[in-house]
């Protein structure tokens, strides 16, 4: 899975310059008052993984990746603030398409492409976190039973 994580992580640097952080998921926005990270901010999660047996140990993996943008958002949506300030404070919808445009289809070397599934905004005051999950699908051998070859030992034939 650290692949999947490093193809992300250069794509988003290469086409997402308002990123500020990328990292690997390890629960740094739940820390409501001190996220330890800067804005806006992409985190990488591995939720679910779910595997078929192809034999021999051998199986195929359909990959759930989280991926949450968080954002400090200063200016105001309502229609009482002006035009200005309200146009600034939908400039994190831009970030967001640029993510989804920089990750939809993204190809790796072991794995299918990855596929946008969903989106959705969590529920807090700040900062302002949207989760969107991609799907991909690879081979997984890492448990694939080695065999060992035994050589024969040469026969000597014993004469009387």
């Amino acid at each position: 899975m650290e692949n999947i994580y490093y193809e992300i992580r250069n794509a988003i640097v290469a086409n997402v310059p308002e990123i500020k952080w990328i990292d690997l998921d390890e629960g740094q926005l739940e820390d409501f008052e001190h996220p330890p990270v800067d804005y806006p901010c992409l985190i990488v999660g591995f939720p679910q993984a779910r595997y078929e047996n192809m034999g021999e140990c051998m199986q195929n993996a359909d990959i759930t990746i989280s991926v949450k943008l968080g954002f400090k958002i200063w200016e105001k949506f309502n229609a009482s603030v002006p035009i200005s300030n309200q146009s600034a404070a939908f400039d994190h919808f831009g970030t967001i398409r640029k993510v989804v445009k920089a990750l939809h289809g993204l190809t790796g070397d072991s794995r299918s492409e990855l596929m946008r599934v969903s989106m959705s905004k969590h529920n807090r005051p700040d900062p302002k976190i949207y989760e969107i999950s991609f799907e991909c699908a690879f081979y997984d051998d890492t448990t694939l039973v080695a065999y060992e070859t035994i050589q024969k030992p040469a026969l000597e034939l014993m004469q009387n």
